[in-house]
């Protein structure tokens, strides 16, 4: 059995569904596992064009969250189109300790278009006994996004000559390049296939005039 309403505006069934949830549980996030991590990951072997960043720094956040099967998502038709849950659904908690999964609700029309109509928050109990779901239409696990730092320290291949590769080394933060932290390199591949800055290595497994191929073998040691 589907969750249905009656026939009315879009307007109208935005508006409710933007009331209802500013009527929900007040929820605080749960915290999420947070560490350093180098993008692309070490280990990885990556290719890259000219001026694009061979390496970056960020942190991964692993968080509990609900993702939500195809069944669910289209389980609560609408006159005109249905309701669904923009991907995962995260994790939080309110003030007697019981868990709650949080998401976008997206209003899909039966010709493709998405609007965005507000946040939403269920827990498992109430999504079983409102939607008439049984647990195989949704999964609840540990996710991780991995967000790039503020701060920045990156090698840019700038281009070769003979088994020269040229590198630039560049420091910003907020996305504001800072001039007198950028340095250019010149690393000679006949003598080591190794380069690298401030404990960053990159092995280069070839090099051409428009881009190159490498792994990464350990990353910048950021004080």
């Amino acid at each position: 059995m589907g969750w249905s309403v009656p026939t009315f505006s879009k307007l109208a069934l935005i508006s409710m569904i933007m009331m209802l949830s500013a009527c929900g549980p007040v929820l605080r996030p749960i915290p999420p596992e947070i560490t350093k991590v180098t993008v692309p990951e070490i280990g990885s072997l990556q290719t890259r064009d000219i001026g694009v960043p061979l390496i970056e720094q960020g942190q991964k956040h692993i968080y509990e969250a609900l993702i939500p099967s195809k069944d669910m998502k289209t389980n609560r038709p609408l006159h005109n189109g249905y309701l669904t849950y923009e991907g995962e659904m995260i994790a939080k908690m309110n003030t007697d300790g019981k868990k709650w999964y949080c998401g976008r609700m997206v209003y899909v029309s039966t010709d493709g278009d998405r609007e965005f109509t507000g946040n939403w928050c269920e827990n498992v109990h109430d999504l079983e006994k409102k939607w008439n779901m049984p647990k195989g239409t949704y999964e609840i696990k540990m996710v991780s996004h991995i967000y790039l730092n503020n701060f920045q320290m990156n090698l840019i291949y700038t281009g070769k000559r003979g088994n020269e590769v040229y590198i630039t080394y560049r420091e910003f933060k907020n996305e504001w390049s800072r001039p007198s932290f950028t340095q250019n390199l010149i690393f000679d591949l006949s003598e080591s296939r190794v380069i690298g800055m401030k404990g960053a290595r990159i092995e280069v497994i070839e090099a051409t005039n428009t881009n190159i191929k490498y792994k990464i073998l350990s990353g910048f040691i950021v004080n």
